[in-house]
């Protein structure tokens, strides 16, 4: 009965995180289009080709980032204070304290004016709303779905965890001089 359970909580985690990183992948393209567009550096523009097969990407790694982290949320949600639906953005504000400044001191090639890191930086608390608003209806949902698909959930959780792990260890190599292959 525990591993169910802990399947369950893995599951509703992942979805919440599936819903959050949809909202993430989407947010981060609009924000490289605005980049492109020159709004984040008061008028720099460039050109480049914006294609419906990069955008789907971009969301499609948005969704498998975001898994492990609602499974994250999923855990340290109810030791967060505050209403339920607001804890979201207290848990948006915690990765953009933990996780921001890893994403940006190690692209300081993209992140090189405020206009930038402003921009991306307001991705973390509206990825955190969704993570407030998508984690009781995932909770719900769940208990709806078959083992094999919660199971299925979970491992897609499970891997997107991998990605960010081996990610986080590749940028800690470069900062110490080591480049991974």
């Amino acid at each position: 009965m525990r591993k169910r359970r802990l399947l369950a909580r893995a599951c509703a985690g992942g979805l919440t995180g599936i819903a959050a990183g949809f909202v993430a992948g989407v947010g981060a393209r609009i924000a490289m289009r605005m980049v492109a567009d020159g709004h984040a550096d008061l008028g720099v523009r460039r050109l480049p080709e914006f294609t419906p097969e990069g955008t789907a990407g971009i969301v499609v790694f948005g969704i498998i980032l975001g898994a492990p982290f609602g499974v994250l949320y999923d855990a340290i949600a109810e030791r967060i204070p505050g209403p339920p639906r607001l804890r979201g953005v207290a848990f948006g504000a915690l990765c953009l304290a933990t996780l921001g400044p890893v994403f940006f001191l190690s692209n300081p090639q993209e992140f090189f004016s405020q206009g930038r890191v402003l921009l991306f930086a307001l991705l973390f608390p509206i990825v955190g709303v969704a993570f407030g608003l998508a984690h009781v209806p995932s909770v719900r949902l769940t208990t709806t779905l078959p083992a094999a698909a919660q199971a299925f959930i979970a491992m897609l959780a499970l891997v997107g965890g991998a990605f960010v792990a081996i990610g986080l260890l590749g940028i800690g190599l470069q900062t110490v001089g080591i480049t991974p292959m």
